[in-house]
């Protein structure tokens, strides 16, 4: 790179110059290496300027709204992503639309923002002819596959499982055929959190599993957010040792840490090993960056793992507990993330019963078993029952 750059500068030369960079993103990209990716991209975009080569400034706006998506620069990612898309228009580029979408679609998940982050995906996904199926456009993903997992994680979030596990399969299915490594651990990735997010504790660790051994095939360095998530599930089917082992070593508020985010997983981790101070400690870590970030979906999480390690602490204060549970439940429910409010209102069912309410217990907790039933939710679903059943 630094041969090419003293080279004088003509347009083969920036043309090579901005190309070998938009390559080098790709690697970076599967090595987590934003901040170097991020160099790269800022000479790429000032070459390309120079070129006037809007074909190439859009490629690198794509890859730049992306990158600042993974660091929680969502304003940012947005505008580049929107000066990508018009450029993308403008041209007909199907590469430039596809990848432009997909990032645009990681951006607006990362904000919370999982209508929109859905509508995005769908639309990659209708824009891609089957004979292009397989393509990666550039990306280091196949396209066709990371909008499914984004479409799937969506709709994961506001509980719609079915459609969530049927989306990430196809995308699974469609790596797999391609036989794309870095493809087939992220899906299998995004499978394992959606089985999660259910309450399928027992199938996401299995494929959380997978996901790890696939992820060593490119021997790439360790994933955190993988780690943290195969963490949760560990702890979840009673394997505490080894669940929390996992954390060690995990980069908290690390880059890219927007699907299953490494801190909010700590906090449940402790929280099910009935470490509730610890559990506190990490919530509030993972409520302070969130709202840092402006990750709104993550702050909700955050909210509610506040309010369930507060009401496991030896010392119960209704009033330190119940407006967390009320700020989660109205944040949950303004994004639309239907599984988040029935666990509040199992939280606050399961709180009010404990100081000797009575018609709010009852109230919430039907409310609970209500949508955990809708969902499909069973894990929760005979928490809430059994919660239902001591109000008799």
């Amino acid at each position: 790179m630094k041969a090419l750059d003293r080279l004088p500068e003509s347009r083969e030369t920036l043309e090579h110059a901005v190309d070998v960079r938009i390559e080098l993103r790709t690697a970076l990209q599967v090595s987590r290496d934003l901040e170097r990716q991020g160099l790269h991209l800022t000479e790429a975009l000032r070459r390309a300027e120079i070129l006037g080569d809007q074909r190439r400034v859009g490629q690198v706006l794509m890859y730049s709204a992306l990158r600042e998506a993974l660091t929680f620069k969502l304003d940012e990612a947005l505008r580049l992503g929107g000066r990508a898309w018009v450029i993308a228009e403008a041209l007909g580029d199907l590469g430039l639309h596809v990848g432009t979408g997909n990032y645009l679609a990681i951006a607006h998940f990362a904000g919370g923002n999982y209508h929109e982050a859905a509508r995005c995906a769908r639309a990659v996904i209708e824009r891609i002819p089957p004979e292009l199926i397989n393509e990666r456009f550039g990306q280091a993903r196949i396209a066709a596959s990371l909008a499914r997992a984004t479409l799937g994680l969506a709709l994961g979030q506001l509980g719609r499982f079915q459609d969530a596990l049927t989306s990430v399969q196809e995308g699974l299915q469609i790596a797999e055929t391609a036989r794309h490594a870095y493809s087939i651990t992220s899906e299998l990735y995004s499978l394992g959190v959606i089985h999660l997010l259910k309450g399928e504790n027992a199938a996401g660790l299995r494929i959380l599993e997978r996901s790890r051994d696939a992820w060593q095939t490119p021997q790439s360095p360790p994933w955190g957010t993988l780690n943290a998530a195969l963490g949760v599930a560990l702890c979840r089917t009673g394997d505490f040792s080894q669940g929390l082992s996992l954390f060690e070593g995990v980069t908290l508020h690390g880059q890219g840490d927007l699907i299953y985010p490494a801190t909010a997983a700590l906090a449940e981790g402790y929280l099910l090993a009935g470490r509730a101070q610890e559990s506190t400690f990490n919530a509030l870590r993972a409520l302070e960056l969130a709202r840092t970030t402006g990750t709104r979906g993550n702050e909700a999480v955050a909210l509610h793992l506040v309010a369930e390690a507060a009401t496991r602490s030896g010392r119960l204060i209704p009033e330190a507990v119940s407006p967390h549970y009320q700020a989660a439940l109205s944040l949950a429910d303004t994004l639309g993330m239907r599984p988040l409010v029935a666990h509040c209102h199992l939280g606050l069912g399961k709180l009010y019963r404990r100081l000797g309410k009575r018609e709010q217990p009852q109230e919430h907790l039907t409310t609970a078993t209500t949508m955990y039933r809708e969902m499909g939710m069973t894990y929760w679903l005979e928490q809430a029952e059994r919660e239902m059943r001591g109000l008799a």
